[in-house]
């Protein structure tokens, strides 16, 4: 295996990791490696960058010749592709991390921290009874509030449901100087999939997609439909402003960019984001004048609350490694997610911290009483997500889903397209995305899916 070559005596740990916009970003990264280096120098991490829409499918190549890296990065989104593929023996490539981890309290000196993962975002990655893979870039969508326009209006509680929300953008747009529009957000698939989750809805069978690969995706539940009909009517009411741009694979950033400016130019007192983004949203608020608190997403009136969605990325373990390498692995796993580089990764990318010890370190530091609106993602990502919905979707082809999804989407907002007919039909071509990536077809088509 390609990891287990030794130079000078030093055993190579093969990882790859995503680089996003450019591979500087991976210069953090990088750098952990460098320290964990010093702690164990008997080993070397070499890391390499890639595309995260071509990871899997890049896996699967190296899995194919019999030089797979020992470690590597998937988006959330790809967890299913994680899971299908295959090695040259025919067996899964990778082997769950809490199962490799064992009850080991440590691994070569590194305290183990896999189970001290804030629940949520553990309950992602985990399949069946066991954590598959180690998450270490987590985030949760959040809703931005303009406080002045907020006040402005007469009132000052941020809403916290679909109804809630329809009044207070009413309440924004009839005050003195009001904007045109009350709130915005991006055409993006992760939206769908926390509203019907908050909801208590699947998009697929086998519960969802973690009791079996899936066979059947719905598009058109009851749930879907419930937010996309309330969407609708948001928009029809002049309170959702929709810039016009479908947040697919290929246009998501220019998308998030225009609700974002539109939010920042007062155009509109709400927008739904990222908690990645928190720092930018908020800094963008200071530069034209006004305040910003960070909030979790309305919810629908009509049904309990079920829980709330996590995004982000996890590593993944290869199967197989001679046993040397393996540890160095496990213990580099540790390491990423240890206390204080976990803190130092929260501040410098603004993903959350993953781990309550990371938590613990930056409360005592006073970290979110200066930064309170980061503290939000936290409580967030701090609830055990104790059923599949809550858990979210694993399915293959997703980013090809969300496609579907913010097409129909479109549809319904600009050609007026109706919520039942238009979401049937996405379902109908979701279910051959999944078709396509049956268990016959070959492993790098699988994987590859996600770069649509």
């Amino acid at each position: 295996m390609e990891s287990a070559i030794e130079e000078n005596g030093r055993t190579t740990i093969e990882a790859w990791f995503h680089y996003y916009i450019s591979p500087d970003f991976l210069d953090g990264v990088r750098s952990v490696a460098a320290e964990f280096e010093k702690r164990h120098p008997e080993y070397r991490v070499n890391i390499t960058g890639h595309h995260f829409g071509r990871m899997p499918e890049a896996v699967a190549e190296a899995a194919a010749r019999g030089e797979p890296p020992a470690l590597a990065e998937y988006l959330y989104l790809s967890s299913r592709e994680a899971l299908d593929t295959r090695g040259r023996d025919g067996r899964p490539l990778f082997r769950p991390v809490q199962r490799a981890l064992g009850r080991r309290e440590e691994v070569l000196g590194e305290r183990a921290v896999l189970m001290d993962v804030l629940p949520s975002a553990r309950d992602y990655f985990s399949y069946g009874s066991e954590v598959v893979a180690m998450p270490w870039m987590v985030s949760t969508p959040l809703m931005f509030v303009n406080r002045s326009l907020l006040e402005r209006s007469g009132s000052e509680r941020v809403p916290a449901t679909w109804r809630e929300l329809a009044e207070a953008c009413a309440a924004v747009r009839n005050a003195p100087g009001g904007p045109e529009h009350g709130v915005t957000w991006a055409n993006y698939g992760w939206f769908f999939q926390h509203a019907v989750a908050q909801q208590g809805g699947v998009l697929a069978d086998r519960g969802n997609g973690r009791e079996g690969r899936p066979t059947r995706v719905v598009l058109d539940s009851p749930e879907m439909l419930s937010y996309v009909r309330w969407w609708r009517g948001m928009h029809r009411d002049g309170h959702y402003l929709y810039t016009g741009t479908k947040a697919d694979s290929t246009s998501t950033p220019q998308a998030f960019a225009e609700a974002h400016a539109a939010f920042a130019e007062q155009r509109v007192a709400f927008v739904m984001g990222s908690s990645v983004e928190a720092d930018q949203v908020l800094g963008a608020g200071r530069a034209h004048g006004f305040d910003v608190t960070a909030h979790p997403l309305p919810h629908n009136d009509e049904v309990p609350h079920a829980g709330n969605l996590i995004g982000g990325d996890a590593l993944w373990l290869a199967d197989g490694l001679p046993e040397r390498v393996e540890a160095g692995a496990l213990a580099f796993l540790q390491f990423l997610n240890s206390p204080e580089v976990a803190a130092q990764r929260h501040r410098s990318t603004g993903f959350s911290p993953v781990t309550r010890g990371a938590v613990d370190l930056l409360t005592r530091e006073g970290w979110f009483d200066r930064n309170p609106h980061l503290r939000v993602a936290v409580d967030l990502l701090d609830v055990h997500a104790p059923t599949h919905a809550a858990r979210g979707a694993l399915l293959q082809g997703f980013s090809g889903v969300h496609d579907v999804i913010t097409d129909a989407m479109h549809d319904v907002l600009v050609a007026g397209a109706d919520p039942g007919e238009r979401f049937g039909l996405a379902t109908t071509r979701a279910q051959a995305l999944l078709d396509e990536a049956a268990p016959t077809a070959p492993t790098t088509r699988t994987a590859g899916r996600t770069d649509r």
